[in-house]
């Protein structure tokens, strides 16, 4: 525990004797195992800087330990449930910015649905606008609240465009769209990930002005059946749920920073513990002149740190908790999405 020689540590002193203070005298008088645990208690109320200071040490490490890996986790799982509500196997697009799939091209395949996606903003908020049949089989459309898609004028707005841009059912909100503005219907709202919205197809492409066309085939086949005119590109759900690079990307850098931080707690309290070692020298000394084991002095440390390890990693764990909840909200908060 101690390389110095004994006769020399025995000379050594402690200018601050225990019983200074009103705390150490009372905890003088509490009965607590032998003498080697009482010493290790006492010395842990002896020197409390110290002591704090192991206790912040390990509470901070576990802190950021459990924000790192909450994000890691939180940020694979919003990726897994990014297409949790789709049931399409394939989407066809035509290249280009219009509304070039006429509605009939899917009317030879009952397995095919023609659907709308283009951009809008409400409140600042750039959303996701789909227009889809009502009856439509690509998506689930149960409904967190509220119910479906109904009259031309309905919309359906995703959990965390409800929450965070403050709408609710029977609200009637203003959608700045490529050809205008437009007032729709809150009925619903879905419990997708994204932040948009909802609406019947043929609504949404009238006032785009291309009544009976969309801009997408959705397809329960692994290949499209139907003939398009013009460049398309085609995407597989299966392909985009299991597309895991950003997400090993990830886990990489929040793995990189968690070694870090467990690097530099570890020396903090590995520093803390041999300044403790050092100052208690005089203790340790007179231990070993009545007969103490070097396992005996190495219990006394042991009983010490034990439980201001404890109280870290209660204290990290729950700091850790609230931080990652809160980083979580504020991601919710800035882009009004459902995590």
């Amino acid at each position: 525990v101690s390389s110095q020689p004994l006769a020399e540590a025995l000379r050594d002193r402690d200018g601050a004797p225990f019983g200074r203070r009103s705390g150490e005298r009372l905890a003088a008088r509490v009965p607590l195992g032998d003498l080697l645990d009482r010493g290790a208690v006492r010395d842990t109320l002896h020197h409390r800087a110290g002591s704090l200071a192991i206790v912040a040490q390990v509470a901070a490490a576990v802190a950021a330990l459990t924000i790192i890996a909450s994000m890691a986790t939180t940020i694979n799982d919003f990726n897994d449930a990014e297409y949790s509500s789709w049931n399409w196997t394939t989407s066809t697009r035509v290249v280009g910015a219009g509304l070039d799939i006429p509605v009939a091209v899917a009317t030879t395949d009952p397995r095919s649905e023609v659907v709308v996606s283009t951009a809008g903003e409400f409140r600042g908020w750039e959303l996701d606008v789909r227009g889809i049949d009502p009856d439509t089989v690509m998506l689930d459309t149960t409904v967190d609240a509220g119910r479906w898609l109904v009259g031309r004028d309905d919309v359906v707005v995703t959990s965390g465009l409800a929450e965070h841009a403050g709408i609710a059912i029977g609200d009637t909100m203003t959608v700045q769209l490529a050809t205008g503005s437009y007032d729709f219907d809150v009925v619903g709202v879905h419990g997708e990930r994204n932040r948009g919205l909802f609406m019947q197809r043929e609504a949404l492409a009238g006032v785009l002005g291309a009544p009976g066309a969309g801009n997408v085939l959705l397809s329960l086949d692994d290949e499209p059946v139907i003939e398009l005119a013009g460049l398309t590109t085609v995407e597989r759900l299966a392909d985009l749920d299991a597309d895991d690079g950003g997400r090993r990307a990830i886990l990489l850098i929040f793995g990189a920073i968690g070694v870090v931080v467990v690097g530099v707690a570890g020396l903090a309290v590995a520093s803390g513990l041999a300044v403790n070692v050092h100052d208690r020298r005089h203790e340790f000394a007179a231990l070993r002149a009545i007969g103490a084991r070097r396992r005996d002095l190495r219990r006394t440390v042991v009983v010490q740190i034990v439980p201001l390890a404890l109280a870290g990693l209660g204290l990290g764990l729950g700091l850790g908790y609230l931080g990652g909840r809160e980083i979580a909200r504020s991601f919710e908060r800035a882009d009004a999405v459902e995590i």
